[in-house]
């Protein structure tokens, strides 16, 4: 149920310079046990720890051996030895594909709790932290059924709201994409009367926002105060809703980003009496963040599709269905921000596409205060890996996060970045920021996989923060894939712990 890997690994020092390198296509590093020793490029790797592969193809992760990490292509004048070491603590697997994660602090005891939706199962759940010990083997996060009677199927994505603003979180937010014979695209709220236990099912009751309009296959949801009147009001991403007619492919709905604007306070539990105004077209939506991105002093839309990022303008309160302006930053999807340089600019850093390897993710630079100026640059690894005729080379880039996960960091400093997967290969991996780099598109980062190699998974969104309140940065994710029927390893946190 937990598993341990240790990774040691060398940072550049200086600028990478060329080197000759094998096709690109080959990116798969398979490691069970990793052998202990420094390789002829510099890059060294401790034992690991195997944990009982969870997946239908166990028997061939138990014969498939002890491959060494060893086509590093580095070339690096100095090298500083690193080791990464996370454990790995299932907080829930009881259901069928988790799908997604959201924290806040619910019952205002100092730590944060967690919400995520389960797609096959139809569940919503929170979790509450347990506290102190919660990286002991054996803590417990209390779990909370927040369905509030509604049909969650197809959930694809939950966030935490404050829907009166009061300062208190009151309601959990949903939105279900729908796929097969049973449709259920739908946006939900799910709120608890607060004079009441948070811990009672029974408490939570949920209505649908805008029945009657013609549903979309929502992704994505975030909650905050947009038009500058009555309660907060929900960001919603769809993508676009692909039928076929015969052999023939049509796209009868676009994908879109939509503001969804709540009525009175007093009447924001009635999903009919809430207002839909679609904002942008977009294919397919990976990822909303709602911040003031040019120093307005109100609350833009910091988005993600399947290929490009960008940002809406908040026209302002006068006219809020007045056109927004959309700002494209650049190429990439998921994104997360995040001062990547540390000159105190918020910046973005975004995966790429599988495609373009050993380019794993880009961050793009914030210019100036209008957030209209970025430069992009390659988040690059500096490994070519093995590829086996056992571990297939097919995955798909999924999620980013940003953290200081590095040993006797202080939080200051460039930060490191942490990226999800699908498909076959490292369900998660760090890239290891250059060191004295220079930030320029040539420097490598170095690559330290935190789970070992599966033939089939899928995490999701990855969040970065301090879960056991010991100063380092911790990873919270779900995965969808793994296991006996493909159920999913769950909801998961990753300790960062000092290395033996």
């Amino acid at each position: 149920m937990i598993s341990k890997l240790l990774i040691r690994s060398s940072v550049s020092a200086t600028k990478e310079q060329p080197t000759q390198q094998k096709p690109l296509s080959k990116r798969d590093t398979a490691s069970n046990h990793l052998p202990t020793g420094e390789s002829s490029h510099g890059v060294q790797v401790a034992h690991c720890q195997r944990h009982p592969a969870p997946s239908l193809l166990a028997i061939l992760l138990l014969v498939s051996g002890c491959d060494n990490l060893e086509r590093y292509h580095s070339a690096v004048a100095s090298t500083l030895e690193q080791r990464l070491c996370f454990k790995r603590h299932i907080i829930d697997d009881s259901g069928a594909g988790a799908d997604g994660v959201h924290m806040t602090d619910v019952n205002q005891d100092g730590y944060q709790d967690v919400v995520s939706g389960w797609e096959e199962s139809r569940e919503l759940k929170l979790y509450l932290h347990p506290g102190a010990g919660v990286q002991k083997n054996g803590a417990q996060w209390t779990q909370v059924d927040i369905r509030g009677g509604q049909d969650v199927i197809s959930i694809e994505d939950a966030a935490f709201a404050d829907l009166d603003l009061d300062g208190s979180t009151d309601a959990v937010v949903s939105v279900t994409e729908g796929k097969g014979r049973k449709i259920n695209r739908r946006v939900r709220i799910h709120y608890w009367d607060r004079s009441k236990p948070l811990t009672d099912p029974a408490r939570w009751e949920g209505s649908v926002l805008i029945a009657d309009v013609p549903t979309d296959r929502f992704m994505k949801v975030r909650v905050a105060q947009i038009d500058g009147k009555n309660g907060a009001d929900l960001v919603v991403a769809s993508r676009d809703l692909i039928e076929y007619n015969g052999l023939t492919k049509e796209t009868n709905i676009k994908g879109g980003i939509f503001l969804y604007s709540s009525p009175q306070i007093d009447h924001i539990t009635k999903g009919k009496d809430w207002k839909r105004i679609r904002l942008a077209d977009i294919h397919k939506g990976k990822s909303i963040e709602l911040l003031d991105m040019d120093g307005d002093e109100d609350i833009d839309i910091l988005y993600a599709g399947a290929r490009n990022i960008g940002w809406l303008k908040n026209p302002g309160t006068v006219d809020i269905e007045q056109k927004w302006e959309n700002n494209w930053i650049g190429s990439a999807s998921d994104l997360a921000v995040c001062d990547v340089d540390a000159d105190g600019k918020l910046d973005i850093v975004a995966t790429a596409s599988a495609k373009e390897y050993p380019i794993v993710a880009r961050w793009f630079k914030r210019l100036g205060v209008d957030g209209k100026g970025w430069r992009a640059h390659d988040i690059r690894i500096q490994a070519e890996l093995d590829t086996r005729f056992y571990r297939p080379d097919h995955f798909s880039l999924k999620s980013i996060a940003c953290g200081h996960f590095r040993p006797n960091t202080d939080g200051s400093g460039p930060v490191d970045v942490a990226i999800t997967t699908s498909g076959s290969g490292y369900g998660i991996f760090v890239a290891l920021a250059p060191v004295s780099a220079g930030w320029d598109n040539h420097a490598a980062w170095t690559f330290a996989p935190i789970e070992e190699y599966e033939w089939v998974m899928k995490y999701d969104n990855i969040l970065a923060l301090d879960m056991d309140d010991d100063g380092d940065d911790d990873l919270l994710t779900t995965e969808e894939n793994e296991g006996l029927f493909f159920q999913g390893a769950g909801v998961l946190w990753y300790e960062n712990q000092p290395c033996q």
